[in-house]
């Protein structure tokens, strides 16, 4: 959080709107992949998203 003028962002909930960034990312990929019928990447994601999940 070095180089960050602006402090306040990281206040409140920034861990749970990170948390929630992330999960939004992996179902994105995850459609993505799905759609070009990436199976190896979708399991990925599909193991990710089950860990960021399980530490929301």
């Amino acid at each position: 959080m070095e180089g960050y003028t602006d402090k306040k962002l990281f206040e409140g909930d920034f861990e749970i709107r990170k948390i929630l960034w992330k999960i939004y990312l992996g179902l994105s990929c995850l459609g993505y992949f799905d759609k070009e019928e990436n199976f190896g990447n979708v399991e990925y994601c599909r193991q990710r998203l089950v860990e960021d999940i399980s530490n929301f």
